[in-house]
């Protein structure tokens, strides 16, 4: 059904995570399915665009690396497939509605 769909979009991602050019392509030869039918199953499902799926995604192991303060906010960039720095802060501010830097910084427990 729909969660194991969802759940093999995120192990694909997962296993792709680093790799800025991971895209509904590469997806649909993982997944063994059409992009057409990636997008209108994603689509019904989560209400969400593919590229939409996958940043969400990355953003939220980002910010899981971020709070175990292991890496510096350029190397999770990174390791989470975000070619630009600029970028990813843009985009984490978006979706968090703060910058990567000051959630490093942060104290999660306050």
């Amino acid at each position: 059904g729909d969660e194991v769909f969802t759940e093999k979009l995120k192990s694909s991602i997962e296993r792709n995570l680093d790799d800025h050019q991971f895209d509904l392509t590469r997806l649909s030869e993982e997944l063994n399915m059409s992009p057409v039918q990636i997008r209108r199953k994603l689509r019904a499902v989560t209400g969400l665009r593919t590229v939409e799926f996958i940043r969400k995604y990355r953003l939220q192991k980002a910010r899981t690396m971020l709070s175990q303060k292991t890496a510096t906010v350029s190397e999770v960039a990174y390791l989470t497939g975000f070619e630009s720095l600029s970028y990813f802060t843009r985009m984490f501010q978006e979706e968090f509605g703060i910058k990567p830097s000051e959630y490093l910084n942060s104290d999660p427990a306050s």
